[in-house]
This record gives C-alpha cells, sequence and structure tokens, in this order.
C-alpha cells in the first residue's frame, strides 16, 4: 500500500472512530434509546414500534400499506428503505443499531469527502467528519429516524454536485495545485446521474421537510456553481446541458421516492395540514437569540437531559452545538480566506439557512413562508440548524488548514512538528468534546428489559392479540412522568409508563391500541382522539386530566364500547361504572371493557357534523349497539333499516391489513360496523355484491346490510402506493443504468486514450522532487 493510501484509510478510520463516540452503547448492538420528548417519546413511541411493525410485516411477506394496529387502523408510509431490510431480518435493537451507525458513518464520511473537495487537508477533512456527525442538529435528532436518514446525505449530494457542475475542482487554502484535473462531461453526467440516486434515498425517507431544505440547498449551490461554470469559461452551453439533466436527475429522484410521498400527500389532505399550516403554527415555539449561545458553550440555557432547559423554545430543534473548535476555526477560515469562492458559498448557505432558524425573530423567514413554495406546509424552520452545522464544519475543515500553514511558517525553526501536533489535538480534542458533551443527549437503555412484554400482555396470554386497548390521558401522564424523571435522569418513572401500554407501544409485541401517536392523522380520527396539538372532541370530551387529577365521564364506558375498546390501562385507578378490573394486574389498573371490533346495529341517526355526534356519544342517550350516527348527506335521513333490538352478532375472521372479513350470524339486516378507520381507497362486499362504506361515529366504517347477509368483506385498494411503486420501479432503473452507462463509456474513453510509456521517458523511479513531496502533502494526496 502507497504512502498516500495509507493516508487516506488512516483518515477514514480516524472518522470513523471519532464519528461514533457519542453513540458507543449502540455497538453492543442490545440497547435501544428512549430520549423524551416531555408528552411523549418520539422515538420509543413512535419511530422505532412503527418500524419494528413494518420490518414484522415484511419478514411476512406483506407489503407495508396499512396497519389496524394502531389508530384504530392507518395507511403506513414513512420508512425509509434502508430500513425496511434491517428490521425485517434484524431483532429491534440489532436494527436500531445497524440503522443509526449506518448514518452517523454516511455523514460523517460524507463531510470527510466534501471537506477534501473543497480543498481541506486530511487532517481538516476529519475535523468537518466528526463535528458533523456529532453535531447537535444530529444527535437530538436520531431519535427522528427519518430526519437522520435524510440529513446525513447532504454532504454527499453536494459532493456529486461540486463534481459534476464545477469548473474546476477548488484549490487548496495553502495555494497547492487543484485536487483533481477538470472533470469530463462524461464524469459530470455520471455525477448527475449518481446524484439523483442520492435525492432518491432522501426523498423516500419519509420526511418531507428535510427532503425539502436538502432541495433548496442543492438549488443555491447548484445556481452559485452552473453561473460559475458559464463566467469562468464561457462555456455556457455546457452549463444549461447539466442543468437540464440535473433537473431531470432530481424529478427521477422524487419520482424514486413517490411509494412514499405518494401516500403522505394523500394523508396529508385528510389532515388538519391540508392546504398548508397557519403562521401561528409555523412559527410556534421558536427560536431565542440566546439560542445563539450554544454554538460556543453548550447547555449555556440548560439541557433538555437534566429538565433544565428554560427557553420557551424545544430544546432538541434549537441545538447546534458541533465543538467549541469546530465553530472557533470557521471564524479563522472566515477570517483568513474571506474572498475564496467555497468559503463565500458557504457562508450565503450558513447565513441563509440561519436565518430560516431564527424563524420570526426577522422578516426573512416570513418572506419565504409567503412567498417560497412548499414552505407554508412545515413548522419548526430550525430544522434548517443542521445546515448550519455542516457549514460550520466544511468551513473548520478549511481554518484548520490555514491555522497549521500559519503555524508552520512560524513555527519551522523552533519547532517543526508543533504544528502537526497541534492539530492532531484539536481533531482529538473535539472528538472528545462532542464525546463528554453529547452523549447525555440520549439515554441508552438494554431493549432486553424496555421491550419486555408489559404485564397486561402477559396476563391476557393469547386474548392479547385480539384485545384492542386504550391508555387515557396518556400524554398527561407522560408529562407527569416526564417531570419526574428530570428529562431522562431518572428513567423508572417512564419505565413503569411502560406498562401502561401508551401508543404505539403495543405494536412492539403485536398488540392493538385504538389510539396512537403519529405526526399526521385523518381530520374526523382527530376529532375523536386528538393529539397534541388539538384535543378531540370525544376522548378528551370523556376525559380530562390535569394538576394532579383525572376526571371521567360517566359514560366512558359507552365512549369506549363505540370505538371497539375491550381493554383499559390505566396508572391510576378509574371510579366509573361499565368497568370490570382485572385483579391479576398488580403493577397498573387493569381494565375489561366489553368493546367489540365489529357489530351489527338496527338504526342509524344522520348527524351534522363531529360536534354534535360528539356531544351524542359523550352526554346524550346513544347506545352504540342499537344506533349508528351517520354523516349527513352521505345517507337519506330516513334511512332506518330497523327499529328492533339487535339479533345479528359479527365477528372479524381475517385480518390481513388490506383484507378484513367480517362474519355476520343471524337474520343480517341493519348496519355492520366496523371500528376501524374510515379512509379513502377501502372497498366493501356484501355476499359479493359491492356496497357503498359510510363514515359511522364520526370515525368508524358501516356498510348496510340486506335481509339475510353473512359475509362483509373490506378491501384496502392502496392505490397512492402501488401508483408510488410504478412510480419507482421506473426511475430507479433509470437512474441506475444512467450512471452505470456513463461509468462504462468513461472507462471505455480511458482505455482509447491510454498510449503505451515512450522507452525515452524519464523513469519513474527517479528519487522524488521537493515539487513532488509537496504535492504528496496536499489536498489532492
Amino acid at each position: 500500500m502507497s504512502r498516500i493510501a495509507w493516508r487516506d484509510w488512516l483518515g477514514r478510520a480516524v472518522v470513523s472512530v471519532g464519528a461514533v463516540l457519542p453513540y458507543l452503547p449502540l455497538l453492543s448492538f442490545r440497547r435501544i434509546y428512549v430520549t423524551d420528548d416531555v408528552f411523549t417519546s418520539d422515538i420509543f413511541n413512535g419511530e422505532l414500534p412503527v418500524r419494528v411493525l413494518t420490518g414484522r410485516l415484511l419478514a411476512h411477506g406483506k407489503l407495508p400499506t396499512w396497519t389496524s394496529e394502531m389508530c384504530s387502523g392507518t395507511p403506513l408510509a414513512s420508512v425509509e428503505p434502508i430500513s425496511l431490510g434491517a428490521f425485517a431480518a434484524l431483532p429491534p435493537a440489532a436494527a436500531l443499531s445497524v440503522l443509526v451507525l449506518g448514518m452517523i458513518l454516511v455523514a460523517a464520511h460524507g463531510a470527510y469527502s466534501l471537506a477534501r473537495r473543497f480543498g481541506a487537508q486530511r487532517s481538516g477533512a476529519a475535523l468537518a467528519g466528526i463535528s458533523f456527525a456529532g453535531s447537535g442538529a444530529i444527535v437530538t435528532q436520531i431519535k427522528h429516524l427519518s430526519i437522520l436518514s435524510t440529513v446525513v446525505w447532504l454532504p454527499w449530494g453536494l459532493l456529486l454536485l461540486d463534481r459534476a457542475l464545477a469548473d474546476t475542482a477548488p484549490p487548496s487554502l495553502e495555494g497547492e495545485h487543484a485536487n483533481a484535473a477538470p472533470a469530463t462531461t462524461l464524469e459530470r453526467f455520471r455525477d448527475i446521474a449518481l446524484f439523483g440516486l442520492v435525492f432518491a434515498e432522501q426523498a423516500a425517507a419519509g420526511f418531507p421537510q428535510s427532503a425539502y431544505i436538502c432541495a433548496l440547498v442543492y438549488g443555491v449551490f447548484s445556481l452559485w456553481l452552473l453561473v460559475g461554470l458559464g463566467r469562468a469559461s464561457g462555456r455556457w452551453r455546457l452549463a444549461a446541458q447539466l442543468a437540464g439533466a440535473l433537473a431531470v436527475a432530481v424529478a427521477l429522484g422524487g419520482l424514486a421516492g413517490a411509494p412514499v410521498l405518494v401516500p403522505l400527500r394523500e394523508l396529508a389532505t385528510t389532515s388538519d395540514r391540508s392546504g398548508g399550516v397557519s403562521w401561528a403554527f409555523a412559527s410556534m415555539r421558536p427560536y431565542s437569540s440566546r439560542d445563539m449561545l450554544n454554538f460556543l458553550v453548550p447547555y449555556a440555557n440548560g439541557d433538555a437531559a437534566n429538565g433544565t432547559y428554560s427557553l420557551p423554545g424545544v430544546f432538541w430543534e434549537n441545538y447546534g452545538y458541533a465543538g467549541l473548535a469546530t465553530f472557533l476555526l470557521a471564524i479563522w477560515a472566515l477570517v483568513r480566506a474571506p474572498r475564496r469562492p467555497r468559503v463565500i458559498l458557504l457562508v450565503v448557505i450558513i447565513v441563509g439557512a440561519y436565518s430560516m432558524v431564527l424563524g420570526p425573530n426577522t422578516p426573512a423567514f416570513h418572506l419565504a413562508w409567503r412567498f417560497v413554495p412548499g414552505m407554508n406546509l412545515f413548522r419548526f424552520p430550525t430544522r434548517f440548524l443542521f445546515v448550519v452545522d455542516l457549514g460550520l464544519a466544511l468551513l473548520a475543515a478549511l481554518g484548520l488548514g490555514l491555522l497549521r500553514a500559519d503555524l508552520e511558517r512560524k513555527l519551522r525553526a523552533r519547532a517543526p512538528r508543533g504544528a502537526s501536533l497541534l492539530v492532531a489535538a484539536l481533531v482529538a480534542g473535539t472528538a472528545l468534546d462532542l464525546f463528554a458533551v453529547q452523549s447525555r443527549q440520549n439515554p441508552f437503555v438494554p431493549a432486553a428489559v424496555w421491550l419486555a412484554p408489559p404485564q397486561a400482555v402477559t396476563i391476557l396470554g393469547d386474548r392479547a392479540r385480539d384485545a384492542r386497548f386504550f391508555t387515557p390521558a396518556h400524554r398527561y401522564f407522560h408529562i407527569v412522568a416526564s417531570r419526574m424523571a428530570h428529562g431522562w435522569r431518572d428513567l423508572r418513572p417512564f419505565l413503569h409508563l411502560r406498562q401502561t401500554l401508551a401508543p404505539n407501544t403495543g405494536l412492539y409485541w403485536g398488540v392493538t391500541s385504538v389510539d396512537c401517536y403519529g405526526g399526521l392523522a385523518p381530520s374526523w380520527w382527530l376529532d375523536v382522539f386528538g393529539d397534541s396539538n388539538r384535543p378531540g372532541y370525544v376522548m378528551d370530551g370523556a376525559v380530562g386530566a390535569g394538576r394532579g387529577e383525572i376526571a371521567i365521564a360517566q359514560t366512558f364506558a359507552r365512549v369506549l364500547r363505540t370505538y371497539g375498546v375491550t381493554h383499559v390501562v390505566s396508572p391510576v385507578e378509574l371510579p366509573v361504572s361499565g368497568l370490570t378490573r382485572i385483579p391479576e394486574a398488580t403493577s397498573v389498573y387493569l381494565y375489561e371493557v366489553g368493546g367489540q371490533r365489529a357489530r351489527v346495529v338496527p338504526r342509524s341517526q344522520v348527524i351534522s357534523d363531529s360536534e354534535q355526534a360528539a356531544a351524542l356519544i359523550i352526554g346524550g342517550d346513544f347506545d352504540p349497539d342499537r344506533t349508528v350516527l351517520l354523516a349527513w348527506p352521505d345517507v337519506d335521513r330516513t334511512d332506518n333499516p330497523s327499529d328492533d333490538p339487535p339479533t345479528s352478532q359479527a365477528r372479524v375472521t381475517q385480518d390481513t391489513g388490506e383484507d378484513v372479513t367480517v362474519q355476520i350470524s343471524g337474520p343480517g339486516s341493519g348496519y355492520l360496523v366496523l371500528t376501524d378507520t374510515w379512509y379513502p381507497g377501502w372497498t366493501a362486499e356484501v355476499d359479493g355484491r359491492p356496497a357503498p362504506i359510510l363514515r359511522a361515529n364520526i370515525t368508524s366504517r358501516a356498510v348496510r346490510l340486506p335481509p339475510g347477509a353473512k359475509r362483509v368483506t373490506f378491501r384496502y385498494a392502496a392505490s397512492p402506493f402501488r401508483r408510488g411503486l410504478t412510480m419507482a420501479a421506473v426511475a430507479v432503473p433509470l437512474l441506475v443504468l444512467a450512471a452505470a452507462a456513463l461509468s462504462l463509456a468513461r472507462l471505455r474513453e480511458l482505455r482509447r486514450t491510454r498510449t503505451p510509456p515512450s522507452p525515452l521517458a524519464p523513469s519513474s523511479t527517479s528519487q522524488p522532487t521537493a515539487a513532488s513531496a509537496d504535492a504528496d502533502r496536499s489536498p489532492a494526496a
């Protein structure tokens, strides 16, 4: 192995070791993390159980398009392709470790490679990789696996764009030769095709906001390079051709993510965010000017890990510490080389991204929210912070090279190795700094303890598979546990709360919750159950919590039966009639309700809106076993098959996710009510004949039964997913084929231009000159 290759491997090894330090417990492949979000845990209650579910479905040969195990039924869309294989093949803890460690290394080596491309020495590139992978924007967001799986690819996308669009590779800041010869046309178009594949992975990661932010950065970066290409060498025609190819690559990349994006778009149109979000929602919990201190002093305003963060914003959305040396070296690069094109470009990107992070503190975000297409679809502009951290890491890489050159000139006579030692100390010190400071942001726990079945599941045994659980006031009790835990300094309150089967934790053990925790949900489902942004008319009307007390309506059991709840789990006693306590449960209060997932009712009542229905369900004389509330104008107000008592029984005999079969016994007249969520794309057949599905009791499904009906089959077409899959099946092969064909064409071109060396040429074994030694030390080496 040559000396240059050895240094390359050593640089990569340093980056790999330094990058994983804040995440060391994951190397056991037997631990998970349970980072708290005050009212829930995004990782333990959200991201991780959904991936466990999708992995289980794939392992059983089922497409992850729909599940009835959460939200009373919901489409599945937000899972990136890389994690699918991991969670289908490995236990949850091992799959989580593989995914997160893999993404951290992608971020680290992407930043390293991009820094080298920008002219940084290996030491500076190593600093960039370690700083970005351990930055606050990454370490606090590993609980949002979809965000993580998007943002880590940003440096790779920028690297490919720079190789494809730049006039020449930038020189190092010490004035040495450029990193590489100008790219050929074939290489440029090949790198654009590869960029399309990177953007495809980002689009498919399941978090459109992060992909959108990356797209904005790509747009600014590409425009800058294309204008530079045209102005520097007059190759405007080539610039136009590359711009056209880039537009095609971006379009194909977006289409490759369609299996996730198209279902998400349909879900968004049914949610409260249809048509965009309000300014108040978009600018809520803003970044504070005092949060700027976190770039220099971690936890300057307190720490979410111990419950001391004191500002009105959200800590994990506002925390951007990437190392003290990183920030100071970035400033040094700006001071020493303010006119270098890449320095100017990085400053433009950092300032633009940070103006978004500041949110309503400056007019910039409000103008962008009003006039930039797509900006009004999202909240938390602080999620631009990962762009700022990457920019700082890259500037720091250049700043370290400049510092080294300055020190070598000053210390050459007195301490010839002093500059190298100081540079090594800065890189190692930054790695240790981030290890010491950032490791506390994610509490790692043994998976064997936290993923063991709770008492309610073990008591019910096989019956737990058919049960439908509900945990009243789960957000309130989680807030109480968070206060008791002081962030996550003491995890015992959360470990006890795990016994309550709060949404979506039942997915770990294959049990169903009628409630759920998710980023998007249909508005009619929210009308019943509510979420962290607004209360539900029904459940929050039946259950009130606050100031250490919980108030339960006397009709609570009836409300639960309306939505098919069979069991209630609570950390406190629920003194209300209609609930039968199961005494074997000692760690929590476990009650049996007697609700049914499917039932036949004889009559209907037409209601005008969700509020009217909620009032009837909670406070009226409504009986869910005799009446179904149907939304006008879906049905005729006078359409009542019978006022007789119910005589038919219904039982779910098959549920594959996309197909649910209900068997009817008895006369069969009336309405079949299936307490799964009503959602576009579902169709029904009664004894083989198509029948319309009516929205019932605000969020459930109902089908009119003719006399003698015996079997009702519900089928989910999953049309958005299948349309997206068709798009991806075209887009991904096109990108792969384009990249492969252009690579092969470049290889053939190299073979044609390669000529044998002349016998009169100088021997390759001659002694190296001073110039060649300098070249070996340059960033191109």
